[in-house]
């Protein structure tokens, strides 16, 4: 059964934003999803800023391999594996100390930590939920994250979302949002990777009359890890951190 099959045969998900090494809040998250039996979805940024990024990747690649999560492709995890690949990246202070942690890891785990990256996707659908990272396109209605697509505007709006072209004055992307007006009547959108000044889950509804869930809350950056539990629509561990537009 292929990553899409699996998930598509669910009935019940916890849906993580992006956990960024912060193992300590994702610990009760996958407690309460065991106890529930729920499948993950993780909405990638699993690495890099909190302090146990190899501990997050212990919790998630064998429940990846074994089927019990989907791990949706994050910026930080693609530029980790590019880099764990030989493949030549920057890396910055963050970086280095999640290269300096699996390096410590052993080679067996580095073995499980590919075989897990090559059975995530860029997005995937569930129902009337499409999962990715950056930003939604109307191709990830209707077409496969598989085979993953080249390096295009689709693999770059599920990667890193809309920008400008331009920087802010901390030299990051200015992110843009005329992808909103592209999600269709009928179909829920939960994305992370973009994260309020308040730390709060946001829901939008689009021009067409879709939704849009926002679900980075900031864990490692000051915030916390939400989870969105579907199909009750909840978010854990606070129902109340939302904000709606």
């Amino acid at each position: 059964m292929t990553p899409e099959d699996r998930l598509a045969s669910q009935d019940r998900l916890a849906v993580v934003g992006d956990v960024h090494g912060m193992m300590s809040e994702l610990a009760p998250i996958i407690q309460r999803a065991d106890s529930d039996r729920r499948h993950l979805v993780l909405l990638g940024d699993l690495v890099d800023r909190g302090p146990d990024s190899i501990g997050v990747l212990r919790a998630i690649v064998p429940r990846v391999v074994d089927g019990r999560a989907t791990w949706i492709k994050g910026n930080h995890d693609d530029k980790l594996m590019r880099r764990f690949a030989g493949n030549p990246v920057v890396v910055d202070i963050e970086l280095a100390e999640t290269l300096r942690q699996l390096d410590d890891a052993g080679a067996s785990f580095h073995e499980d930590l590919q075989r897990a990256w090559g059975m995530s996707l860029l997005w995937a659908r569930w129902n009337d939920h499409v999962f990715v990272h950056g930003a939604f396109h109307p191709a990830m209605a209707t077409k496969s994250p598989t085979p993953v697509p080249r390096r295009g505007a689709v693999t770059a709006l599920a990667l890193y979302g809309e920008t400008s072209g331009a920087r802010d004055g901390l030299g990051h992307p200015v992110r843009t949002y005329a992808w909103l007006d592209e999600v269709p009547a009928g179909t829920t959108v939960v994305v992370g990777h973009d994260t309020g000044a308040d730390h709060r889950v946001q829901l939008r509804s689009t021009k067409l009359g879709g939704k849009v869930v926002f679900l980075d809350t900031g864990a490692g950056k000051g915030g916390c890890l939400t989870a969105m539990i579907l199909p009750e629509g909840i978010f854990i561990p606070d129902p109340s951190n939302i904000r709606s537009r």
